[in-house]
């Protein structure tokens, strides 16, 4: 979420589990490169992990938004968390559509997990986003955004996937908007969610992370904060990717980095309608190449490479390195401690609760950290 177009990285596979993610995979239901929010903290001097029991939040957010994709044919990472979790997790968004330029939709969403939510009395959700010839494809949502026929055809094909499917609502995942286009896109959110209250149905809509309406942050300004706010049932805050391979190393989520971002957030649209988005993954830097690494990989990889956990308490942020042939690594991460201050953030900001990207990269240790 920082400050170029969308650049695209391949990163290798996340070790953990029969899952082969790629950075795609383990972005948010978000970028798969920077936004323009510039980073409010960079990595300070590590200090000792502290002694004393992470911060607990005194109330649990109602809602736990999941995303549930499944990669490949044989992809049941998300459906295994999902069904482990279903006691915590309360909604699923499950990657199900590409828009096309003409307003049409490809792909089907996954008929496991939408049985699965139904069978665990789980809310499912329809994401919808705008690949086309590359990811998150800024000239076809202009192309859809600049023809009212193509609009509308679009707005009346997700209502029906929404009724079709019976699912609770529709996610738009909208990404890399020319800014020039902010009211049109404003105004098809006005328009979809008008079709699908009349249906019964509800409206998630993500949203980069930033710290201001800034004209000049070309990744951001497109989304309207207030305007979106004002008739989407939810906005998913897309707050991690703070720092990513493809820049210098530095914490996925930190903490005043996140605060930040949500007390924009709260500033535009009332807390009982913001997700705080939540990091299933750290990333790895090093001169062999930057990869993501899932949150249940981790541990796995402390014991192997022996590896110290270092704890930057002013970003509440864990990171480590090691040497292996030579070449060094370095990782930052989500553990319980950081998870745990940013559930506080929940409950600073009146949130209505967390938006997790993605289900299949966490275990036990996450949920119990965040919400049980």
């Amino acid at each position: 979420m920082m400050k170029q177009l969308l650049l695209l990285i391949t990163l290798a596979m996340i070790t953990a589990g029969p899952s082969v993610p790629t950075q795609t995979e383990a972005a948010p239901s978000g970028p798969t490169a920077p936004t323009a929010v510039a980073p409010t903290a960079v990595p300070s001097k590590p200090v000792a992990s502290p002694a004393t029991a992470p911060v607990q939040s005194a109330a649990k957010p109602k809602k736990v938004l999941g995303y549930y994709v499944e990669y490949y044919d044989t992809d049941r990472n998300s459906y295994r968390s999902l069904s482990a979790n279903a006691d915590v997790i309360t909604d699923v968004s499950l990657v199900s559509y590409d828009a096309k330029a003409d307003g049409s939709l490809t792909g089907s969403p996954s008929a496991t997990g939408l049985t699965t939510a139904r069978a665990k009395s789980v809310d499912s959700y329809l994401l919808v986003a705008n690949h086309g010839t590359e990811t998150f494809d800024k000239k076809l949502v202009h192309t859809i955004l600049n023809n009212p026929t193509a609009t509308a055809r679009l707005i009346d094909n997700l209502v029906a996937q929404a009724v079709k499917m019976k699912a609770t609502g529709i996610n738009l995942d909208f990404e890399n908007i020319p800014a020039d286009d902010r009211a049109k896109y404003t105004q098809l959110i006005s328009q979809l969610s008008a079709k699908l209250h009349q249906n019964k149905k509800q409206l998630v809509v993500s949203v980069p992370a930033k710290l201001s309406d800034d004209p000049k942050e070309t990744w951001t300004y497109a989304y309207d904060y207030r305007g979106i706010g004002s008739k989407a049932d939810f906005l998913q805050v897309m707050s991690y990717d703070e720092y990513g391979p493809w820049m210098e190393a530095g914490p996925v989520a930190s903490y005043p980095w996140v605060d930040s971002v949500l007390r924009f957030a709260a500033s535009q649209v009332p807390g009982n309608k913001l997700l705080m988005g939540i990091p299933s993954y750290g990333y790895e830097w090093s001169a062999a190449g930057n990869k993501a690494v899932a949150y249940k990989a981790i541990p796995e990889l402390i014991a192997n490479q022996h590896a110290q956990v270092q704890w930057n308490d002013q970003l509440k942020s864990p990171y480590l390195t090691y040497q292996k042939d030579g070449v060094v690594h370095t990782l930052w991460f989500e553990n319980e401690e950081s998870l745990s201050a940013k559930r506080a953030l929940a409950d600073k900001y009146h949130l209505a609760g967390y938006g997790i990207w993605r289900l299949g990269l966490d275990d036990p240790s996450f949920w119990d950290a965040l919400v049980r």
